[in-house]
């Protein structure tokens, strides 16, 4: 081999090496089981999809006076030609189940109705509310709720707990009323 064709040589395996070492680290980003598929639950809430039923957006907001209510919300798209509804949330918190309790316009609800071919918003100050009693779970952690459908069964995804600040300031659960005490009233001035 010459000099020329030494040099030659080299650029050749030097090209050749970095074409086969990129195309090797780029199969790192390929495949339903990559690592760039495989992201966490992020703070604009959780998706799970049962069947033609899609929650979107699902977060626990927190109670502004820390007494262990949060306020479930979110929406749910349902994608199907039949309506369905909403007829139970569970939550588990490290396997203890809270109680769930729905809110239509201030009052209390079986079901929260999803009408087909629609979208349905809960807990944006539209009058649904659904509240979680007993939460203990700390601020910024995934809590475990199953979603339960009328027809199309049940969903179970891990939500993350937020405190009713920010961009979800408002939309926790009001605080407990305080009771107030009337002002006391003056003495009326009596004529001697």
């Amino acid at each position: 081999m010459t000099g020329a064709s030494l040099t030659r040589y080299r650029r050749l395996s030097t090209t050749l090496f970095a074409a086969v070492l990129s195309v090797a680290a780029a199969g790192c980003g390929v495949g339903v089981n990559a690592a760039t598929q495989q992201q966490p639950a992020s703070g604009n809430g959780a998706v799970v999809t049962t069947g033609y039923l899609a929650a979107r957006g699902l977060l626990l907001v927190e109670s502004r006076d820390g007494n262990g209510t949060a306020s479930l919300i979110g929406t749910i798209v349902n994608t199907g030609q039949s309506p369905d509804g909403l007829v139970g949330v569970t939550l588990s918190v490290g396997g203890v189940a809270l109680a769930s309790a729905m809110e239509v316009n201030g009052t209390k609800a079986t079901a929260l109705e999803l009408p087909a071919a629609s979208k349905t918003q809960f807990g944006y100050g539209n009058g649904t509310v659904i509240r979680i009693t007993g939460l203990t779970a700390p601020l910024s952690t995934f809590v475990t709720v199953t979603l339960v459908y009328r027809t199309a069964g049940s969903g179970v995804v891990p939500v993350l707990t937020v405190p009713p600040t920010g961009i979800w300031a408002g939309l926790g659960p009001s605080p407990a009323p305080v009771a107030s005490i009337p002002p006391v009233p003056k003495p009326k001035a009596t004529a001697s």
